[in-house]
């Protein structure tokens, strides 16, 4: 896929998806207004009925009556038992209007003085000395005629009013959308989750076929190379059997195994390809002692690192160095450490080897005093076909599949490898191998 058709791709679900949340949201907002209408129509309904049935609750009305001659006229405090009952009358009154219309919700009713905001009864907890009709809006009747009537004479005539406050209101027009309201919500995250992961995998697939892409033209000159030296190598070596010259006949022998040797190499690096995509392979586990695996796998090294007037340092510290193992894998794990370990020392190379004792198994270290692994590749640096950069891509060969490969095999083995952080002075490599358990 081409880079501008799959951000035309990802553009294209962006909108659909953008265009699908904002009809889901304005979905649910028509809900929403069509909540707060029908609470409006059942509060106004309600408060209807209340004006209407108000002069009816002699009970109520005679208490109210006794309450505001304490408080407007004989400027006392009413009794604690007068206001009790009067809250107990106008609670159940307004309770069973509400209930009524199915407006079940908590409220707090106030009888108050229009024109002073003076508060005579309420059924919330605490009373207020005054307040507001405009905290009621529309929610206020008047509170019946009787008492309008009954105090006509004061400057107070036809200023009492019944008013309503919704506190909960917003809770309870959500919770006639709340099942609509979680829907939408677990399927909007939930698309853009599988929206996030399908970006995040279309991505990661494309840097991998750019990355896989670059192995295959890098192997291919890397095969093409020995191929075309042993040809032209062949080519001379039989003229100079022709000429009778054995001498300089062996010398391009001598060339001709050293690039079938590199040619084995890569051949290798291709199978090791095979092994990891499959992931089907069974070791060949048998008793073999690690410091010798290591000694015999450290000897090839060494001359190439006495090339750069470098060393290999052992320090094999572990008392019992048996362990059931797969011999070749393992030998190919220490083959690809060491390689890399040398590859990256870009001066003289220092090559440390450890191993110590543990109550399970054997703790192996491999560390060097290269250039090191940045932070930012260090997570990386264990994926298929990764390559550390170095500045120039192509200034140290590999194929990015080295690690790759360590990795699957330690952890075929029951163990464990990790890069440590910790150490400044280049790169160490730490693996853990388990006892037998098999």
């Amino acid at each position: 896929m081409s880079k501008s058709r799959m951000y035309f791709i990802i553009a294209l679900a962006s909108v659909a998806l953008v265009g699908l949340v904002y009809i889901q949201v304005n979905w649910l907002q028509s809900g929403l207004t069509l909540q707060k209408k029908l609470f409006k129509e059942r509060a106004f309904a309600s408060l209807d009925v209340v004006y209407n049935k108000f002069d009816e609750q002699k009970g109520l009305i005679k208490d109210l009556k006794s309450i505001i001659q304490s408080i407007d006229i004989d400027k006392e405090m009413p009794s604690r038992k007068l206001i009790d009952d009067a809250h107990t009358k106008l609670t159940f009154f307004v309770d069973s209007m509400m209930q009524a219309h199915h407006l079940n919700t908590k409220y707090e009713c106030y009888v108050f003085n229009g024109i002073s905001g003076k508060v005579y009864l309420t059924n919330s907890g605490q009373k207020p000395a005054k307040i507001s009709k405009k905290m009621f809006g529309d929610y206020r009747v008047c509170a019946g005629s009787f008492l309008q009537k009954e105090f006509r004479s004061t400057s107070c005539a036809g200023a009492y009013q019944l008013g309503v406050l919704f506190p909960e209101k917003d809770s309870y027009l959500l919770s006639g959308i709340r099942f609509q309201l979680l829907m939408s919500l677990f399927f909007i995250l939930s698309l853009l989750a599988c929206f996030g992961y399908t970006i995040r995998t279309i991505l990661r697939q494309r840097k991998l076929a750019v990355i896989k892409n670059d192995f295959i033209n890098n192997l291919t000159h890397e095969l093409k190379t020995p191929i075309f030296s042993i040809s032209l190598v062949t080519k001379v070596f039989r003229e100079n059997i022709a000429k009778q010259q054995y001498q300089k006949a062996n010398k391009y022998l001598d060339l001709i195994e050293t690039e079938n040797e590199q040619l084995k190499n890569h051949v290798e690096k291709v199978l090791q390809l095979a092994l990891i995509e499959n992931k089907r392979f069974e070791l060949e586990l048998q008793r073999v002692d690690l410091h010798r695996l290591i000694r015999k796998t450290v000897q090839m090294f060494e001359f190439l690192a006495q090339q750069k007037n470098g060393n290999i340092y052992l320090n094999l510290k572990a008392q019992n160095s048996e362990m059931v193992l797969d011999e070749t894998h393992l030998a190919s794990v220490l083959h690809s450490l060491l390689d890399n370990a040398l590859k990256y020392s870009q001066e003289v190379p220092q090559i440390e080897v450890l191993t110590e004792d543990h109550e399970d198994g054997i703790h192996l270290s491999i560390r060097d005093h290269g250039i090191g692994i940045a932070p930012k590749d260090r997570p990386y640096i264990f994926e298929k076909f990764y390559r550390v950069s170095t500045g120039d891509v192509h200034n140290v060969k590999g194929f990015g599949l080295g690690l790759c490969y360590v990795k699957m095999i330690v952890e075929a083995h029951q163990g464990m490898i990790r890069l440590n952080n910790q150490w400044k002075n280049g790169t160490e490599f730490q693996i853990f191998l388990p006892n037998s358990s098999y």
